[in-house]
């Protein structure tokens, strides 16, 4: 089976590729990454904090939802979220690769 790598223009940029070539017997599937991640609000600028401690400031794509008594929301700008956990705005909604059976 190919890789569900079919291309979303919703916010501008196309679906990432997979991270790696599904080994024989499974493939990629793009699926919800869960519900403590949602797409950021307008306006909203990225918190990570790369070796230069500064924040990215560039605006938000999706936001992920941290704690347990206090939650409190953490934005990531498109490239942050993509390249630390793996996932990215689409259609409303978060996502990320899950491999499957064939």
């Amino acid at each position: 089976m190919s890789n569900d790598t079919a291309v979303a223009e919703t916010d501008g940029r196309s679906r990432p590729e997979p991270p790696h070539a599904a080994p024989e017997g499974r493939h990629w599937k793009a699926v919800p990454a869960g519900s403590r991640w949602s797409v950021s609000q307008p306006g909203k600028k990225c918190r990570y904090r790369g070796a230069s401690k500064t924040a990215c400031g560039e605006d938000a794509a999706v936001v992920v939802t941290r704690g347990i008594r206090t939650p409190i929301p953490w934005n990531y700008c498109a490239e942050d979220a993509l390249g630390q956990y793996g996932v990215w705005a689409e259609d409303g909604k978060v996502m990320t690769w899950e491999l499957q059976d064939d």
